[in-house]
């Protein structure tokens, strides 16, 4: 029983290992990464409405529909999106910084 589990830990720090290497790819430069056309609009969307809100065209929705996200799923993006600038605007504005052991 004993060396199931160590197998089954090591399969699972592994698998957990892989992950923390393509995250820290997309944090670097998600357009080299290898990714689905689904995932490649859904961050060329999220990347676009964060770095230059103001540019936002309702062409920009083409490439989300083209992957197939339908309309609710668009706006789940959205959503999600600005959330998160709304959070870290509010977190810059009152100086609170990230905690010990975190990344920006």
């Amino acid at each position: 029983q004993l060396d199931r589990a160590d197998d089954r830990y090591r399969e699972i720090e592994d698998k957990l290992g892989a992950m923390r290497d393509r995250i820290a790819h997309l944090e670097r430069d998600w357009r080299s990464a290898t990714l689905s056309d689904r995932e490649r609009a859904l961050l060329g969307y999220a990347d676009k409405l964060t770095v230059t809100p103001g540019q936002m065209l309702e062409a920009d929705l083409a490439p989300l529909r083209a992957a197939g996200l339908s309309d609710r799923a668009i706006l789940e993006a959205n959503l999600v999106v600005a959330y998160f600038a709304y959070a870290n605007r509010i977190a810059d504005g009152l100086g609170i910084g990230l905690e010990e052991g975190g990344e920006a």
